[in-house]
C-alpha cells in the first residue's frame, strides 16, 4: 500500500511542478505581450490580468488568460486580441476596461497590473 501512496505522491508532485513551470512560462510571455501591446497601441494606459491566472491553484493548461486593457479602441480590438494570442500561445479573453460590466468591476480591483501610466 505504501508503494502505491508514494507513487501517487511523486506523480502529483511532478504534475504540480509542471503546472508551476507552465504558469511561469505564460508569465514571461505576458511581459513580452504587454510590451508589444503598449508599443503598437500607444493610447493604451493600463494592462492587467484577472481571473484564474491570478490564482495559481486555479490556472491550468486548458485555462485562458483574462486581460483587461484600458484605452484600446474598438477598431483595434481584434488586432490586439490576435497579437496577444500569438505571443502568449494560449486563448485570451480580452476585455476593454471601458466596457466591463458592473458585475466584474470588483475583479478589476484585484487585478495583476502589468502596465499603468
Amino acid at each position: 500500500m505504501n508503494l502505491w501512496v508514494d507513487s501517487l505522491r511523486r506523480f502529483l508532485d511532478r504534475q504540480e511542478a509542471e503546472e508551476e513551470q507552465y504558469r511561469a512560462t505564460i508569465a514571461s510571455r505576458l511581459l513580452s505581450a504587454k510590451e508589444e501591446l503598449v508599443r503598437q497601441f500607444p493610447a493604451v494606459t493600463r494592462v492587467a490580468v484577472i481571473g484564474s491566472f491570478c490564482t495559481p491553484s486555479l490556472f491550468r493548461r486548458d485555462s485562458d488568460v483574462d486581460i483587461v486593457v484600458c484605452g484600446l479602441s474598438v477598431a483595434d480590438y481584434f488586432i490586439a486580441l490576435f497579437l496577444l494570442e500569438r505571443i502568449l500561445q494560449v486563448p485570451v479573453d480580452l476585455l476593454r476596461e471601458e466596457e466591463i460590466p458592473e458585475s466584474l468591476q470588483a475583479h478589476i480591483k484585484d487585478a495583476l497590473v502589468l502596465y499603468a501610466r
